[in-house]
């Protein structure tokens, strides 16, 4: 490390430093670029432990640590051992998929958490939120707020927790109401009258909760935020299982059969739903940020949606719900893609990659030998295909699309149109069925036209009945 930036480690104080353990300053940039959102933070690489330790100082901690974990078990235990006997601080290991961990010796050693760099980017940001309280200030990113539901809201109870709106037109997120005041029916009655959110900040979650809990509402609107918190908590795990260096493990598989069984009861998604209610439903879950973890947690809930105002069958809304969970986990290995990218822009290479997923999601389910009935397997593998044959990766027409394949590609479509890239939704929730059925109508859609048609009229038929 140059004399130059040891000086300049020397002026900041040790709680604003964060170690990134790597001999590439590729991993550096990085990792930086996935905690620009905290400004007050200092970065500093370092690869060996002497000029780790003659950088930070004898009896100083810096607040936390990042270890590179492309390059291997065996470096990332070595280094796990100096930083928690030396600092006993937390410890990141951030990986991909080119290099397979023994993620249980790792964690066994003290790493905090076991990261994949692209899958699990946004939940990085948790683990840090976790960690810290950002100041309030208005125009927020996004990346650090969390969605809530108007109606968890009480205009006769003070709030305990800030409250922000986000404005997707100029893509501004603005400081509506401060902690210690109250907001006003008025407005809470125009957010939910519009099916906006609102939004919290995720360091604020726990005084959220407390709140939500002192008032009477629904169930289902009391636990929505509390519920998409343990779901992506459990796609985490279930993600950490697929990652690890372990193949044909009985247990991992039961794992994640289990953690998906575990998202599907937080959603309610075997409860019976009416239309309506499922319309509802869907429309709840709309203008999020694409992530993989939220199009997995959306992509299963609305197909299972969808699967009740088809009126299917129990087996088959839960072979729904399982399909979506699991449809994206092979695109941990398409490195140039990201939620919401035009597949356009991916290199010849990259959009290969992208365009084996699909498969690749089955091989990694079979791989982990995770439990599933073969109509599930079906629809991860299909749902990417489009019924005028433009899809991947077979390029099937309708006719050879089974039924469940189907409706897991128009919930994905639906997640896709409805939910928040760089702002902005393409099309409002409470839209987005009417603009499918005209798409179809017109001839320009690659969704089964039967399919679209006959939810639309189920939807249409419940909501003149309920009027």
């Amino acid at each position: 490390m140059s004399e130059s930036a040891t000086e300049e480690v020397n002026n900041k104080t040790r709680a604003d430093l964060i170690l990134i353990i790597s001999s590439e300053p590729a991993f550096e940039e990085f990792a930086t670029e996935i905690l620009a959102e905290f400004s007050s933070f200092f970065y500093l690489r370092v690869e060996d432990t002497k000029g780790c330790i003659d950088a930070v100082g004898s009896g100083a901690a810096p607040f936390m640590a990042i270890i590179d974990g492309t390059l291997g078990t065996q470096f990332c235990s070595a280094w796990l051992q100096t930083l928690k006997s030396v600092y006993k601080i937390p410890v990141l290991v951030l990986h991909d998929s080119t290099t397979a961990l023994e993620t249980p010796l790792l964690r066994q050693q003290g790493a905090d958490c076991v990261v994949h760099r692209h899958y699990d980017r946004e939940f990085i940001v948790d683990l840090i939120l976790d960690m810290l309280t950002p100041d309030p200030e208005n125009n927020m990113p996004l990346a650090i707020l969390r969605p809530i539901s108007p109606r968890e809201l009480d205009a006769n109870k003070e709030l305990t927790f800030n409250v922000y709106m986000h404005l997707p037109g100029n893509q501004r997120t603005i400081h509506l109401r401060h902690k210690g005041t109250f907001i006003e029916q008025t407005t809470i009655d125009r957010f939910e009258a519009s099916k906006r959110h609102l939004y919290i900040k995720k360091t604020e979650s726990k005084e959220f909760f407390r709140y939500v809990n002192d008032v009477t509402h629904s169930p289902q609107d009391m636990m929505r935020t509390e519920r998409l918190l343990t779901a992506k908590k459990y796609i985490f795990e279930i993600m950490s299982e697929f990652f690890a260096a372990e193949v044909n493990n009985l247990e991992a598989g039961r794992t994640i059969l289990e953690r998906c069984k575990g998202i599907i009861r937080e959603y309610d998604l075997l409860k019976t739903y009416t239309p309506e209610e499922a319309f509802n439903y869907i429309i709840s879950l709309t203008n999020n940020i694409r992530t993989y973890y939220h199009d997995a947690i959306n992509v299963a809930a609305i197909s299972a949606l969808l699967g009740h105002i088809l009126g299917m069958k129990p087996e088959q809304i839960e072979s729904l719900a399982m399909a979506g969970l699991l449809h994206n986990v092979g695109l941990a290995y398409s490195p140039e893609h990201y939620p919401g990218m035009d597949a356009k822009l991916l290199s010849k290479d990259g959009l290969i990659s992208y365009h084996k997923y699909p498969e690749l999601s089955i091989h990694l389910v079979k791989g982990k030998r995770v439990p599933l009935v073969q109509e599930v397997s079906d629809a991860i593998l299909q749902h990417q295909e489009n019924c005028d044959g433009s899809g991947f990766p077979k390029a099937l027409r309708s006719e050879k699309i089974k039924e469940l394949g189907k409706i897991v590609r128009l919930a994905l479509r639906i997640q896709e149109l409805t939910a928040l890239v760089e702002g902005t939704p393409k099309i409002e929730g409470v839209k987005v069925f009417d603009y499918l059925r005209d798409e179809v109508l017109a001839g320009k859609s690659y969704h089964d036209i039967s399919l679209i048609t006959n939810i639309h009229k189920r939807i249409s038929v419940a909501k003149k009945s309920a009027a």
